[in-house]
């Protein structure tokens, strides 16, 4: 049986309810009032409801929100549903950061966990992240974060929500100007938070090793290393025209049903941006940092033979798979199903692109890298 294949074209909101909600929305906003508001301080409201405090351990998340906020009133073009969902989303994060800090002031002792070594994936999306983590994370001695089963790993990109200062953000909603505020934001409140919240896990149920992966690392390496200097970092790398294609169909997956805007291209353009922007960052960090702060994996490598894979990876830093760990990802690799959630179908036609000429706009990166560029099943 042939996998059900999607493209961006199927996020369209179809649900009657919800279009009738959107209709009655845009009525009251021609009357100028717009529901919900997106005034950071009803936001703040909300989750101190939920989380029945209004302690949130501090303010460093007040700034990324009156800017994400500002943005989306301004460059998202919301639909009533889109506001509903986002605000949602916005407050559920800071009743969590509540919640988070009022566990560590309960239990002092979390401060006290020692996060040693972890291992990070920093690669952009649809680089191999996924299989490397979930790869990484049968080591019965690492510890992957788990949110859909004992074998499905998260990204850590979920608790940079806590700050507000995530590209998570940027998936549900069209908002440049705070994309480019966050490429030059202070991450450290959010490595706080996230470190914090690894500790208190760690108090619970101790490891040896986290396993964390999310493109958010690429856009701030300095940042990273700084919250977690012996990191043992993977940066994969892949074709990058596929990969800015395949990102530029997901970003209008997730914003399509949020948003008045049926262009794909402004949103695909800043995705394209946020990867040159990244990409760049990364390598001019790679060209003035020593040899070794991180190990270079190729997706076509990585794919061809993940268990030798993660084996070499081990031994760039001085230890062997052990043999439970081999064990389990043959297992893992025998029985993962191939496209249980369909294929995900996309075209740079879309977005006013080519192959050749995205593959001309990252060629400096390409050639440093030695990236095959060639056709990809």
């Amino acid at each position: 049986m042939s996998p059900v294949e999607y493209t961006w074209r199927d996020s369209e909101l179809r649900s009657p309810p919800l279009r009738v909600l959107n209709g009655m929305g845009a009525r009251l906003a021609r009357l100028g009032i717009d529901l919900p508001s997106l005034v950071p301080s009803s936001v703040e409201s909300a989750a101190a409801k939920e989380a029945r405090s209004d302690d949130f351990g501090g303010d460093s998340y007040r700034q990324p929100l009156e800017v994400f906020l500002d943005a989306c009133a301004q460059e998202a073009d919301l639909t009533t549903f889109g506001r509903i969902l986002i605000t949602k989303m916005l407050s559920g994060a800071l009743a969590n950061r509540i919640a988070l800090h009022r566990w560590a002031l309960a239990h002092p002792d979390v401060r006290g966990e020692r996060i040693n070594s972890p291992w990070v994936i920093v690669g952009l999306p649809r680089t191999g992240t996924s299989l490397l983590s979930l790869l990484l994370g049968l080591d019965p001695m690492s510890r992957p974060l788990h949110p859909f089963g004992a074998t499905l790993a998260q990204e850590c990109v979920s608790l940079f929500m806590y700050d507000i200062r995530t590209l998570a953000l940027e998936t549900q909603a069209h908002v440049p100007s705070y994309a480019r505020w966050l490429e030059q934001a202070d991450m450290a409140p959010a490595y706080a938070q996230h470190r914090l919240a690894l500790q208190t896990l760690q108090s619970r149920q101790p490891t040896e090793r986290w396993v964390l992966k999310t493109p958010n690392h690429l856009w701030h390496l300095e940042a990273l290393l700084a919250a977690y200097p012996d990191a043992r970092i993977i940066w994969t790398h892949r074709n990058p025209g596929p990969v800015v294609t395949s990102l530029a169909s997901l970003a209008n997956a997730g914003q399509r049903p949020l948003t008045w805007r049926s262009d794909p291209r402004p949103t695909a353009e800043e995705w394209k941006r946020k990867c040159v922007f990244a990409l760049n960052s990364a390598v001019a960090f790679d060209t003035t940092s020593e040899e070794g702060w991180c190990q270079h994996l190729h997706y076509d490598l990585l794919m061809a033979d993940p268990v030798g894979t993660v084996g070499n990876l081990y031994r760039s830093f001085g230890e062997e798979v052990s043999d439970l760990h081999a064990r389990r990802m043959e297992a893992f690799l025998l029985h993962r199903p191939k496209d249980a959630f369909g294929r995900h179908r996309y075209d740079p036609a879309d977005f006013g692109w080519t192959y050749a000429g995205l593959a001309d706009e990252f060629h400096s990166y390409i050639d440093r890298y030695q990236i095959a560029t060639g056709p990809e099943s």
